[in-house]
């Protein structure tokens, strides 16, 4: 459990500096951080419509990806 979040401001700086020809290059990191700032916004803030903007990143670059895919399914990820 992550009660902190302290690498939430280093994963936002890592996806403002990753332009988008560098995309595929950064894939692994850009999944991590959509990921935990998805994460963040839906268990730490409960903005679900910034979650789904995340999550909704996560699936443009892995479009499996089993987190989003159940963020999008829930309640939650149909509402907002």
């Amino acid at each position: 459990k992550n009660e902190k979040w302290l690498a939430k401001p280093y994963f936002e700086l890592f996806i403002s500096k990753v332009k988008p020809e560098e995309a595929e290059r950064f894939k692994k990191g850009l999944i991590e951080a959509y990921n935990y700032l998805g994460v963040y916004h839906l268990q730490k803030m409960k903005d679900f419509k910034t979650a789904k903007t995340y999550f909704q990143k996560l699936l443009d670059i892995d479009p499996k990806n089993q987190n989003a895919m159940k963020f999008m399914n829930s309640p939650e990820g149909k509402q907002s």
